[in-house]
């Protein structure tokens, strides 16, 4: 009797895109450093970045840039909606 529910393959995956990957990694990598970068930074302003409306400003242009380089990544292989995880599902989930 089989140990594993299905039969595994030796060919290699062809949607690997080694370049898009190292992109993504650059760019996190990129947003890390700064997080780092600015929390060590002191200023004198004792403001309450919640309450400033800058912060949601900032906000929504920094996610709309992951959004639009995570579209031009997904680009790079041969199914993009399948890359971003946009599969269809059945209309009986929507309920769920």
């Amino acid at each position: 009797m089989p140990t594993t529910s299905s039969p595994t393959s030796r060919r290699r995956s062809r949607t690997h895109n080694g370049k898009a990957a190292a992109i993504w990694l650059g760019v996190c990598g990129f947003l890390v450093a700064s997080a780092f970068y600015l929390q060590s930074v002191e200023t004198d302003e004792a403001v309450e970045p919640l309450y400033d409306a800058g912060l949601a400003v900032a906000g929504v242009i920094q996610y709309t840039i992951l959004v639009l380089i995570a579209v031009g990544l997904a680009r790079m292989f041969p199914r993009p909606t399948d890359a971003l995880g946009l599969r269809p599902f059945r209309s009986r989930w929507v309920w769920v």
